[in-house]
């Protein structure tokens, strides 16, 4: 699957970013985000605002903290999440925490672990695909 790079206006500047449009899918409802994917990412990472908009537990969560430039530490909780890109569909572990607030990161666990990406900046897209077990 090819998906192109997002045109992002920050400060009056463009910049070309990896986003990919997921579904995360909860108990009844199932929620769609713009998320960034980062090979950098230890984890795949959401914000704590879907916990409530998935009606998902965290009484079986595991801690997770999440760090970040300059070391700095955000404390989060991961669980298993359901996802879907195209007419894929995943279950991979995720960390929901503040650190996710303005974007939800897919990252080494939860996404790369399932697919492979190739990043081609140059022609802004990225070939994702899924691996095979």
């Amino acid at each position: 699957m090819i998906f192109p790079y997002w045109e992002i206006r920050l400060d009056s500047e463009i910049h070309w970013l990896p986003l990919l449009p997921v579904t995360i899918h909860g108990q009844d409802t199932s929620v769609d985000v713009l998320a960034l994917v980062d090979s950098g990412s230890e984890y795949t990472v959401l914000g704590l605002d879907l916990v409530d908009r998935l009606e998902i537990s965290l009484t079986q969560s595991k801690p997770a903290i999440l760090v970040g430039l300059g070391e700095h530490e955000e404390p989060g909780e991961m669980v298993p999440v359901n996802f879907q890109v195209g007419k894929y569909r995943w279950t991979g572990p995720a960390v929901f925490s503040a650190a996710a607030s303005r974007r939800a990161i897919l990252g080494q666990t939860g996404f790369f672990a399932f697919f492979a990406v190739a990043f081609r900046y140059w022609k802004r897209e990225m070939d994702i695909r899924r691996r095979r077990s």
